[in-house]
């Protein structure tokens, strides 16, 4: 029967006389997109959905709703779906808005891995630093809730990493070694805090440090292209001559012995 529909419908598009005809037919498509989704024939559903989107981008926000509405029942379909209209964002590298679709769908299934996973990947790509530290925090907790301590571990590390200072991070690492069975949580976060601390300082540039003699060697070696350096003291001004300048020829000592005779 939804098979059927699916023709009529697509002849109803075929022959709509105007453009809120093939809308009101759009929408139809989308509500059968989502019967056949939550019917568990994903792939007919998003064939729907995607060929909506096709014929018209505006209803890329419908589509994501559809997402949004069947994830809490079907998680996964819900993604699938909502990923048409992401991908359509992401094609005009509209990161943030792709990023705000997927956290809607999260909103309704907080701990959805694979939704999480996709909108850190999203922060990442688009460089979106904000976003991408709190949607890493929901993805460690939601590791945590679905047992998978390791995940959350190498995520609560890489925040504690980031942002030494946030006690929530490090509070999350500590729950993290706990359940793993670390003997001595505090110690190893303080250990880890203390050498990133260390590391840091040492990232600093050092500063050169140069003696007198040092100064007064650099001074003579200075470079032929360098400016020389202004006198510490004014110098005294040189006394004007009168009359023309006088000039050295090899004949002046026979000639200085003639004037004094």
């Amino acid at each position: 029967r939804d098979a059927e529909a699916g023709e009529l419908l697509d002849r109803a598009g075929s022959l709509a006389p105007d453009e809120e005809a093939v809308r009101r037919v759009h929408d139809l498509m989308l509500m059968l997109a989502e019967a056949r989704l939550l019917a568990s024939s994903v792939d007919e559903g998003l064939a729907i959905a995607g060929r909506v989107l096709d014929e018209d981008a505006s209803r890329r926000d419908a589509i994501a709703a559809i997402g949004w509405n069947i994830a809490a029942r079907a998680p996964a379909a819900g993604l699938l779906v909502a990923e048409l209209a992401i991908r359509d964002l992401l094609a005009q590298h509209e990161w943030t808005a792709a990023a705000a679709m997927i956290q809607e769908l999260v909103a309704r299934v907080p701990n959805d891995v694979p939704a999480l996973m996709r909108l850190v990947e999203i922060c990442v790509d688009g460089e979106l630093e904000t976003m991408l530290d709190r949607a890493q925090a929901q993805l460690a907790d939601a590791y945590l809730t679905a047992g998978q301590v390791s995940e959350a571990r190498y995520i609560a590390e890489d925040l504690v990493a980031r942002h030494p200072a946030e006690a929530a991070h490090a509070e999350r690492l500590r729950r993290t070694l706990v359940l793993l069975g670390e003997p001595d949580p505090d110690a190893q976060i303080a250990g880890r805090l203390s050498a990133q601390s260390s590391l840091a300082d040492a990232d600093l540039p050092e500063q050169t440090l140069t003696s007198p003699s040092q100064d007064s060697q650099a001074v003579t070696d200075e470079s032929p292209f360098s400016t020389p350096s202004a006198p510490l003291e004014p110098q005294a001004e040189p006394v004007a001559s009168i009359g023309p300048p006088r000039v050295v020829t090899e004949h002046e000592p026979a000639e200085r012995q003639t004037r004094d005779n």
